[in-house]
């Protein structure tokens, strides 16, 4: 992490371990039926299920194998946070890893996405020292695949779940 309390960074954004300030964004997105559906997570969302998320990632350093570390996406100019971008590196093959990243509606379209990924990939490639990274998701969810596009990934696989849902997945390998 470096001076300035980030884990990565561009110039425009900032990321950076959640925390309480980040409360309410994090709950609207984190409610908002149809990002919840793309996501695959369950609504409502508590404040309680909130807070112990945030605590649960204080206590596990970025990078963790096994573990996923969400990190809040800070624009730099105006402090807003304006949704997560995740990193799970693989416990069964370190050298892999997974990327996940979440916008709330209202900064939707504005590069954050595609940014917040890009300085995911490097910080995991250069901190973190992974060698691959994938991406998956939904195939009818345009947004999360020009991301990952955007980032330098790689149409790698799709596949239909038990549920009959339609995913891709990218990869980029350093």
């Amino acid at each position: 992490m470096d001076s300035n309390g980030w884990h990565a960074e561009t110039e425009r954004i900032g990321l950076r371990t959640f925390d309480a300030r980040d409360l309410s964004l994090f709950l609207e997105y984190r409610n908002d039926e149809e990002i919840a559906r793309l996501q695959g997570w369950e609504t409502p969302y508590t404040v309680d299920e909130a807070y112990e998320f945030f605590e649960d990632l204080a206590n596990i350093p970025p990078g963790t194998p096994g573990e996923w570390h969400q990190f809040a996406i800070v624009d730099k100019a105006t402090g807003a946070t304006v949704g997560d971008v995740g990193l799970h590196v693989r416990a069964a093959d370190p050298s892999t890893a997974d990327v996940g990243y979440t916008i709330a509606r209202r900064y939707q379209r504005h590069g954050y996405a595609s940014e917040a990924v890009g300085a995911i990939i490097e910080y995991a490639f250069d901190v973190v020292g992974v060698r691959t990274i994938f991406a998956n998701a939904l195939a009818e969810n345009e947004a999360s695949r020009g991301v990952a596009e955007r980032a330098g990934m790689a149409l790698d696989k799709q596949w239909l779940t038990n549920d009959g849902a339609e995913l891709v997945r990218y990869s980029i390998v350093n």
